[in-house]
């Protein structure tokens, strides 16, 4: 089975009922761990009490904690969520925080090599010292899938567009696609501008998310769509790096792309069904949950 680093921010999602662990490498990591997808985490926390529980959190999910980094200086990350409307959830990221500042030391490098496919987002390169280490990251990774993950005011083109030019596999919302392809001048509908966007940036894939519309994914051969599952909504925190991680499950292991974007909609739809972003889900729970959608 392929094996996956995730590279990027972990943090504490600070709720009203109080603190989660989160942050979308670390959410994707946890659900492709429980898939049973090898799985590694690249990122960095504070020497501190966030950080100490989030090294005991991530060891009792099983996730290896030789890439989590320890900043002596600099806190854990965290983000103040704002969940009165669960269906648009919003997020105040603090910074300067640990995972700004992300390392590319021998451990890092050992790890990108020996991945199959290296997992990054656009958060992760809001700042320069991070930014940087992914840039010096990226020749090494075999396969690259980029997250897109627009947090106003944490990008710019000048930070996105080099990532989508580095990827093989992109993972974006309609939303974030809407403005790329304004970036690029890409006219036309939403299947239109993802099959400009991925000749544009000579793409192996594009996953296109369309929240409970589902998610459509286009490659050469063409396009691809499914209607995606209705939940009732507990929150949507963590839904779309659910969804990624189901659909990397299934496709990187060589299932056709619409049995990815099935499998991906049913783990994104379980997720929002539910508080939080991590909720422990087994195979029989999601095969049950898509005989009776």
């Amino acid at each position: 089975m392929p094996s996956v680093l995730c590279f990027g921010e972990t943090l504490w999602d600070i709720l009203p009922t109080g603190p989660v662990p989160g942050g979308a490498p670390m959410n994707v990591a946890l659900h492709l761990h429980q898939r049973g997808t090898p799985v590694h985490i690249l990122s960095r926390v504070g020497q501190d009490d966030y950080g100490a529980r989030l090294r005991a959190y991530l060891s009792e999910r099983g996730l290896p904690l030789d890439g989590l980094q320890t900043d002596p200086q600099q806190p854990t990350g965290t983000v103040t969520v704002n969940d009165e409307d669960v269906s648009e959830i919003s997020y105040e990221i603090h910074q300067p925080v640990a995972w700004d500042h992300i390392e590319a030391d021998h451990t890092a490098q050992t790890l990108v090599r020996e991945a199959d496919w290296l997992v990054f987002g656009s958060l992760a390169a809001r700042s320069a010292g991070t930014r940087a280490t992914l840039q010096q990251l990226l020749p090494l990774a075999r396969g690259k899938v980029f997250d897109v993950n627009f947090r106003p005011p944490h990008y710019g083109q000048d930070s996105v567009l080099p990532l989508l030019r580095a990827a093989d596999l992109v993972k974006t919302n309609h939303h974030e696609l809407a403005e790329i392809a304004g970036w690029l001048g890409l006219a036309g509908d939403l299947v239109t501008q993802a099959q400009g966007l991925r000749r544009e940036m000579d793409l192996r894939g594009l996953i296109v998310t369309r929240g409970a519309q589902g998610a459509l994914f286009c490659d050469a051969e063409g396009w691809y769509d499914f209607p995606g599952y209705r939940v009732t909504v507990a929150d949507t925190i963590g839904s779309g790096d659910a969804f990624l991680a189901g659909f990397l499950h299934q496709y990187l292991q060589g299932a056709a792309p619409v049995a990815a974007l099935d499998y991906g909609c049913a783990l994104g739809a379980l997720v929002a069904s539910r508080a939080g972003a991590n909720p422990v889900l087994t195979e029989e729970q999601i095969s049950d949950f898509r005989g009776k959608a």
